[in-house]
Protein backbone atom coordinates (compact mmCIF):
# COMPACT_ATOMS: atom_id res chain seq x y z
CA UNK A 1 0.00 0.00 0.00
CA UNK A 2 1.06 3.56 -0.84
CA UNK A 3 2.41 5.41 1.78
CA UNK A 4 1.10 8.32 1.14
CA UNK A 5 -2.53 7.14 2.02
CA UNK A 6 -1.46 6.59 5.51
CA UNK A 7 -0.77 10.01 5.57
CA UNK A 8 -3.39 13.11 6.00
CA UNK A 9 -3.97 15.07 3.56
CA UNK A 10 -3.35 18.68 3.66
CA UNK A 11 -6.67 19.88 4.57
CA UNK A 12 -7.78 16.60 6.13
CA UNK A 13 -9.82 13.77 5.70
CA UNK A 14 -13.04 15.82 5.11
CA UNK A 15 -12.44 19.49 3.48
CA UNK A 16 -13.96 17.67 -0.05
CA UNK A 17 -16.18 14.56 0.71
CA UNK A 18 -14.48 12.32 -1.68
CA UNK A 19 -11.41 12.02 -0.03
CA UNK A 20 -12.24 9.69 3.02
CA UNK A 21 -13.70 7.39 0.30
CA UNK A 22 -10.99 7.05 -1.66
CA UNK A 23 -8.74 6.26 1.43
CA UNK A 24 -11.13 3.52 2.74
CA UNK A 25 -11.65 2.29 -1.10
CA UNK A 26 -7.43 2.10 -1.35
CA UNK A 27 -7.32 0.09 1.54
CA UNK A 28 -10.43 -2.48 0.57
CA UNK A 29 -8.72 -3.14 -2.30
CA UNK A 30 -4.87 -3.51 -1.25
CA UNK A 31 -3.28 -6.54 -2.44
CA UNK A 32 -0.45 -7.56 0.11
CA UNK A 33 -2.97 -6.61 3.41
CA UNK A 34 -5.31 -9.41 4.86
CA UNK A 35 -9.19 -9.13 5.66
CA UNK A 36 -8.79 -7.99 9.07
CA UNK A 37 -6.04 -5.37 8.72
CA UNK A 38 -8.07 -4.06 5.98
CA UNK A 39 -11.73 -3.87 8.59
CA UNK A 40 -9.24 -2.87 11.09
CA UNK A 41 -7.55 -0.11 9.45
CA UNK A 42 -11.36 1.33 8.32
CA UNK A 43 -12.23 0.79 11.67
CA UNK A 44 -9.21 2.73 13.25
CA UNK A 45 -9.69 5.82 10.26
CA UNK A 46 -13.19 6.33 11.26
CA UNK A 47 -12.22 6.42 14.75
CA UNK A 48 -9.57 8.55 13.91
CA UNK A 49 -10.76 11.22 11.42
CA UNK A 50 -14.18 12.00 14.09
CA UNK A 51 -11.84 12.52 16.85
CA UNK A 52 -9.04 14.83 14.98
CA UNK A 53 -10.81 16.78 12.90
CA UNK A 54 -13.07 20.13 12.90
CA UNK A 55 -16.20 18.52 14.26
CA UNK A 56 -17.83 22.18 14.99
CA UNK A 57 -17.26 22.70 10.39
CA UNK A 58 -20.83 21.69 9.64
CA UNK A 59 -19.36 20.30 5.92
CA UNK A 60 -17.06 18.45 7.69
CA UNK A 61 -20.24 16.32 9.72
CA UNK A 62 -21.84 16.60 6.29
CA UNK A 63 -18.58 14.82 4.43
CA UNK A 64 -18.70 12.36 7.27
CA UNK A 65 -21.95 11.57 7.13
CA UNK A 66 -21.68 11.37 3.51
CA UNK A 67 -18.94 8.55 3.68
CA UNK A 68 -20.93 6.26 6.28
CA UNK A 69 -24.03 6.67 4.33
CA UNK A 70 -21.53 5.65 0.71
CA UNK A 71 -20.22 2.99 2.73
CA UNK A 72 -23.78 1.41 3.20
CA UNK A 73 -25.40 2.10 0.37
CA UNK A 74 -23.07 1.53 -2.27
CA UNK A 75 -20.10 -0.83 -0.71
CA UNK A 76 -20.07 -2.70 -4.14
CA UNK A 77 -17.98 0.73 -5.61
CA UNK A 78 -15.51 0.05 -2.63
CA UNK A 79 -14.34 -3.40 -3.12
CA UNK A 80 -13.28 -5.00 -6.17
CA UNK A 81 -14.42 -8.82 -5.44
CA UNK A 82 -11.23 -9.57 -8.27
CA UNK A 83 -8.65 -8.11 -6.05
CA UNK A 84 -6.34 -10.45 -4.02
CA UNK A 85 -7.62 -12.35 -1.04
CA UNK A 86 -11.47 -11.52 -1.86
CA UNK A 87 -11.29 -14.37 -4.72
CA UNK A 88 -13.42 -16.11 -1.95
CA UNK A 89 -16.71 -15.92 -1.37
CA UNK A 90 -16.30 -15.73 2.54
CA UNK A 91 -13.24 -13.54 2.58
CA UNK A 92 -15.82 -11.00 0.16
CA UNK A 93 -18.70 -11.48 2.14
CA UNK A 94 -16.92 -10.43 5.73
CA UNK A 95 -15.27 -7.19 4.47
CA UNK A 96 -18.69 -6.10 3.20
CA UNK A 97 -20.44 -7.13 6.30
CA UNK A 98 -17.94 -5.07 8.82
CA UNK A 99 -17.73 -2.34 6.11
CA UNK A 100 -21.73 -2.35 6.94
CA UNK A 101 -21.59 -2.96 10.52
CA UNK A 102 -19.04 0.20 11.21
CA UNK A 103 -20.87 2.43 8.75
CA UNK A 104 -24.27 1.80 11.15
CA UNK A 105 -22.37 1.78 14.64
CA UNK A 106 -20.81 5.75 13.50
CA UNK A 107 -24.01 6.87 12.02
CA UNK A 108 -26.05 5.49 15.56
CA UNK A 109 -23.38 6.98 17.08
CA UNK A 110 -23.84 10.30 15.81
CA UNK A 111 -27.22 10.39 16.42
CA UNK A 112 -27.87 10.73 12.48
CA UNK A 113 -30.91 8.89 10.72
CA UNK A 114 -30.14 5.17 9.51
CA UNK A 115 -30.59 3.78 6.29
CA UNK A 116 -34.34 1.80 6.01
CA UNK A 117 -33.83 -1.57 6.28
CA UNK A 118 -36.16 -4.40 5.41
CA UNK A 119 -36.53 -7.54 8.20
CA UNK A 120 -36.45 -9.88 5.26
CA UNK A 121 -32.81 -8.71 4.09
CA UNK A 122 -29.68 -9.80 5.38
CA UNK A 123 -28.87 -6.07 6.71
CA UNK A 124 -31.04 -6.37 9.30
CA UNK A 125 -28.90 -8.80 10.85
CA UNK A 126 -26.32 -6.34 11.31
CA UNK A 127 -28.44 -3.62 12.39
CA UNK A 128 -29.45 -6.11 14.56
CA UNK A 129 -25.68 -6.32 16.24
CA UNK A 130 -25.27 -2.91 16.09
CA UNK A 131 -27.89 -2.26 18.35
CA UNK A 132 -26.97 -5.13 20.63
CA UNK A 133 -23.25 -4.18 20.83
CA UNK A 134 -25.21 -0.96 22.11
CA UNK A 135 -27.25 -2.15 24.33
CA UNK A 136 -24.78 -4.07 26.27
CA UNK A 137 -22.62 -1.07 27.20
CA UNK A 138 -25.76 0.27 28.87
CA UNK A 139 -27.69 -0.15 32.00
CA UNK A 140 -31.48 -0.27 30.10
CA UNK A 141 -34.68 -1.04 32.05
CA UNK A 142 -37.66 -2.45 30.99
CA UNK A 143 -40.17 -0.59 28.87
CA UNK A 144 -43.85 -1.96 29.06
CA UNK A 145 -44.76 0.07 26.30
CA UNK A 146 -41.73 -0.25 24.36
CA UNK A 147 -42.97 -1.52 21.24
CA UNK A 148 -46.56 0.67 21.29
CA UNK A 149 -44.52 3.91 21.54
CA UNK A 150 -41.87 3.73 18.89
CA UNK A 151 -42.16 0.60 16.87
CA UNK A 152 -43.36 2.42 13.08
CA UNK A 153 -40.65 0.84 11.12
CA UNK A 154 -39.15 -2.26 10.62
CA UNK A 155 -35.65 -0.52 12.18
CA UNK A 156 -37.98 0.26 15.04
CA UNK A 157 -38.87 -3.27 14.97
CA UNK A 158 -35.04 -4.64 14.96
CA UNK A 159 -33.89 -2.08 17.67
CA UNK A 160 -36.63 -2.77 20.49
CA UNK A 161 -36.30 -6.52 19.38
CA UNK A 162 -31.90 -5.89 19.97
CA UNK A 163 -32.90 -4.84 23.29
CA UNK A 164 -35.05 -7.34 24.56
CA UNK A 165 -31.87 -9.50 23.52
CA UNK A 166 -29.63 -7.92 25.36
CA UNK A 167 -32.10 -8.03 28.71
CA UNK A 168 -32.55 -11.72 28.12
CA UNK A 169 -28.95 -12.46 27.83
CA UNK A 170 -27.93 -10.41 30.83
CA UNK A 171 -30.77 -12.12 32.81
CA UNK A 172 -30.16 -15.14 31.67
CA UNK A 173 -26.25 -14.35 32.93
CA UNK A 174 -26.95 -13.53 36.20
CA UNK A 175 -27.76 -15.69 39.12
CA UNK A 176 -31.15 -14.33 40.33
CA UNK A 177 -34.57 -15.71 42.29
CA UNK A 178 -36.45 -13.93 40.14
CA UNK A 179 -34.56 -15.04 36.56
CA UNK A 180 -37.07 -17.47 35.41
CA UNK A 181 -39.87 -15.22 36.05
CA UNK A 182 -38.41 -12.16 34.10
CA UNK A 183 -37.65 -14.38 31.04
CA UNK A 184 -40.91 -15.68 30.49
CA UNK A 185 -42.33 -11.96 31.22
CA UNK A 186 -40.42 -10.60 28.63
CA UNK A 187 -41.27 -13.52 26.25
CA UNK A 188 -44.53 -13.60 26.99
CA UNK A 189 -44.68 -9.90 26.06
CA UNK A 190 -42.87 -10.41 22.76
CA UNK A 191 -45.31 -13.04 21.79
CA UNK A 192 -48.89 -11.22 22.58
CA UNK A 193 -47.30 -8.27 20.27
CA UNK A 194 -46.30 -9.90 17.44
CA UNK A 195 -49.47 -8.16 15.75
CA UNK A 196 -47.05 -5.31 15.59
CA UNK A 197 -45.31 -6.72 13.10
CA UNK A 198 -48.01 -7.74 10.60
CA UNK A 199 -46.98 -9.71 7.77
CA UNK A 200 -43.19 -10.23 9.05
CA UNK A 201 -44.21 -11.69 11.99
CA UNK A 202 -43.02 -14.88 10.70
CA UNK A 203 -39.70 -14.11 8.85
CA UNK A 204 -38.78 -12.27 12.48
CA UNK A 205 -39.19 -14.73 14.70
CA UNK A 206 -36.82 -16.88 12.33
CA UNK A 207 -34.72 -14.37 12.75
CA UNK A 208 -35.33 -13.95 16.93
CA UNK A 209 -34.05 -18.15 17.41
CA UNK A 210 -30.72 -17.35 14.43
CA UNK A 211 -29.88 -14.09 16.25
CA UNK A 212 -30.55 -15.06 19.74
Amino acid sequence: MPLDMMVSPNHGFLKEKNILLDVIKTACNAGNWTIQHRTRFVYDLLCVVQHVEDWDNDTYQANFRYTLETIFGTWDKLINPTSQLLSSSYSFSFLKNCLMFQSLERLLQNKWKLPEIKLQHDESVILNRVYERLYSNLDITSEENDFEQRTHTDNDRIRVISKWKVQLTKYINTIDTDMNGAICQYLSYFQSHQKLFGDAWKAYQRSFHIWF
